[in-house]
């Protein structure tokens, strides 16, 4: 369960595991805001049709590579206002 950003930033710890082969589901509880970009993820991302708010606006990715059968639901994509 993702309830705060660091939370989120914490999926890029098991990228090694999941470059392996090992998938991982992950479910936000909550919106996000300033998260950054995830380097690699394998699995499932469940945003419950909250918010995914990312730190810079110059990070036109949330998630930089994906691998396996990885499948996205119910996130809400948002740039930070400046």
């Amino acid at each position: 369960m993702i309830s705060s950003a660091d939370e989120f930033a914490n999926i890029n710890s098991l990228g090694s595991k999941m470059k392996e082969g090992q998938s991982y589901y992950f479910k936000q509880i909550a919106d996000l805001r300033n998260v950054i970009m995830i380097d690699y993820i394998n699995g499932g991302y469940d945003g419950g049709n909250y918010i995914l708010e990312k730190q810079q606006d110059n990070c036109y990715y949330l998630f930089n590579e994906m691998t396996g059968h990885t499948t996205f639901l119910k996130y809400i994509s948002k740039s930070k206002s400046r």
